[in-house]
C-alpha cells in the first residue's frame, strides 16, 4: 500500500512563483514512484477520500499555518518545508519570525535543502527540531552543442518582482558593466508580486533601453535559458533558487549575490556558480569580460563541469529518495 501524501502550497497557480517548479518535480516524483500525492492551496479543504498519511507545508510562512490546522484536524503528522523568508524572518526577528517559530515548533519535521539549516535552526529556536536535508534536483540533458554566441552577452535575472529579489540592483550592475565597456542586454522574467517594486522596476526600464521585462510559463522557461549565457540571482536573502540549477542545466554561467542559500549552495569548490558582492565592481567586470571572450572550447568544457557536479550533487532521484526517508522517517512507514 502506498504512502499518501497531501502538500500545502500557495505556489499552485497564477501568479507562477519559482516554489511552483520544486512543487511540481515533487508531485511527479512522488506519483511516479507510487505515491498518493495531493496538492491544495492555503486554505482549502483536504481532497475528498481516504486521509492523507502526513500533510507537507512547503513553506512556514506561507503554507505553514494552513498545514498545520489540516494536520491537527486530520491527526496526522506535519512536515514543513522551509524557505529563505521563513530563515531570514528567524534570524534577523523579524515580527513574522514568532508565526515561522510557532510553526516549526509544532511540526513533526522540517526539511530543508542544505545540512547546515539543522544547527542553524537549534540556535535560532533555541532546542532541537527534527530536521531532514533534502537537495534540489534538476534535469540534466545530454550535451547539446549551443551555438556561438554573436553580440552582446546575454543576462537573465528569473525572479518574481518583489524587494527581497532586489531586482534594481540588477541595473546597477548592469550600467557598471556598460561602462566598463562589457556590452550586454538584460532580461528580467518573472510576475510583479509587489506593487511598489513593480513601480521602481518600470521606472528603471524607462532608463534601460539595454533591457527588458516579461512573464513567461515554466514550460518556457528552458528556452530562456537557453537564450542567456548568464543567470543572475541578486536577492537580498532568498538564494539558492531552482533557476540557478535550472540555469546551469541549460549551459550558463551563473553570478549569484553572496547571501544565505547562494553560499551553501556554491561556496564549496568546485562548485560552478560565482558569488558576488555588490560593492566589489572590479570583480564583476572580471567575471564578465573573461564571459565576454570566451572560446567555444572553453564554453563547452564549462558546461561539461557543471553537467557533472549536477549530476552528482543534485540529481532528481537523489532528491525524491531524500524526501521519501524523511516521509518514511515521520510516519514510520516502510513501503515504497
Amino acid at each position: 500500500m502506498s504512502l499518501n501524501v497531501l502538500l500545502v502550497s500557495d505556489a499552485l497557480g497564477p501568479p507562477v512563483r519559482g516554489n511552483a517548479t520544486t512543487v511540481a518535480r515533487w508531485l511527479a516524483a512522488l506519483i511516479e514512484g507510487g505515491t498518493h500525492a495531493r496538492a491544495v492551496e492555503p486554505g482549502a479543504p483536504a481532497p475528498a477520500g481516504a486521509a492523507p498519511d502526513l500533510v507537507h507545508a512547503h513553506h512556514a510562512l506561507r503554507a505553514g499555518p494552513a498545514g498545520l490546522d489540516l494536520a491537527r484536524r486530520l491527526g496526522r503528522p506535519l512536515v514543513v518545508s522551509l524557505g529563505g523568508t521563513d530563515l531570514w524572518a528567524l534570524r534577523e526577528g523579524h515580527p513574522e519570525g514568532a508565526e515561522v517559530a510557532r510553526i516549526l515548533r509544532a511540526a513533526d519535521l522540517v526539511l530543508g535543502a542544505f545540512d547546515a539549516v539543522g544547527p542553524l535552526l537549534e540556535r535560532l529556536l533555541g532546542h532541537r527540531v527534527p530536521y531532514a536535508r533534502v537537495r534540489r534536483g534538476v534535469f540534466v540533458e545530454a550535451a547539446d552543442p549551443r551555438p556561438a554566441r554573436d553580440g552582446p552577452l546575454r543576462v537573465l535575472l528569473p525572479a518574481g518582482i518583489r524587494a527581497v529579489k532586489d531586482p534594481l540592483l540588477a541595473f546597477d550592475l548592469a550600467e557598471r558593466l556598460r561602462a566598463a565597456g562589457v556590452a550586454l542586454t538584460l532580461r528580467l522574467l518573472g510576475p510583479a508580486l509587489e506593487p511598489d517594486a513593480h513601480a521602481a522596476l518600470l521606472g528603471a526600464l524607462a532608463r534601460a533601453p539595454y533591457a527588458r521585462w516579461e512573464t513567461l510559463p515554466p514550460v518556457a522557461m528552458g528556452g530562456a535559458y537557453l537564450a542567456a549565457d548568464v543567470v543572475w540571482n541578486t536577492s537580498r536573502h532568498e538564494g539558492g533558487s531552482n533557476a540557478l540549477l535550472e540555469g546551469l542545466a541549460a549551459g550558463c554561467a551563473v553570478f549569484a549575490r553572496r547571501v544565505p542559500g547562494n553560499v551553501e549552495l556554491f561556496d564549496p569548490a568546485p562548485a560552478p556558480g560565482t558569488l558576488f558582492d555588490p560593492s566589489d565592481t572590479a570583480a564583476l567586470v572580471a567575471f564578465h569580460r573573461a564571459l565576454l571572450a570566451e572560446s567555444p572550447a572553453a564554453a563547452e568544457r564549462r558546461r561539461a563541469a557543471a553537467r557533472a557536479w549536477l549530476a552528482r550533487h543534485h540529481a532528481p532521484a537523489d532528491e525524491v529518495a531524500e524526501l521519501r526517508a524523511a516521509y518514511a522517517g515521520v510516519t514510520g512507514a516502510t513501503r515504497r
